[in-house]
């Protein structure tokens, strides 16, 4: 039917290429942190989970809006937003919020 296929991502198990952006700190949330959570991608998604805890309670949130792999990843110090560059022949930064809003 030539339309893309949609999916709801319930977990992203994950590790970037050699390389590319280790997981990077992040702290969501208005006027300080909220939750110590670790930034990181997988193929064409930005996560941002939750790393306290035990891991069947960490809570991760998606940015799915690249059309390619990601390939670089910056959290600013405040940890509400994350930018995100992909690869390709047209290639874009996202900054998105910590909890995987644009």
């Amino acid at each position: 039917n030539g339309r893309a296929a949609r999916h709801n991502v319930g977990y992203v198990h994950g590790q970037p290429p050699e390389g590319s952006v280790e997981a990077s700190p992040a702290t969501p949330g208005e006027g300080g942190p909220v939750a110590a959570c670790v930034a990181y991608h997988a193929a064409a998604v930005g996560i941002v989970m939750d790393s306290e805890g035990p891991p069947s309670a960490r809570v991760q949130h998606f940015f799915s809006e690249h059309t390619d792999d990601i390939s670089c990843m910056a959290v600013h110090p405040s940890g509400q937003f994350v930018a995100t560059g992909e690869l390709g022949r047209s290639p874009v930064i996202h900054v998105w919020t910590a909890a995987g809003r644009p």
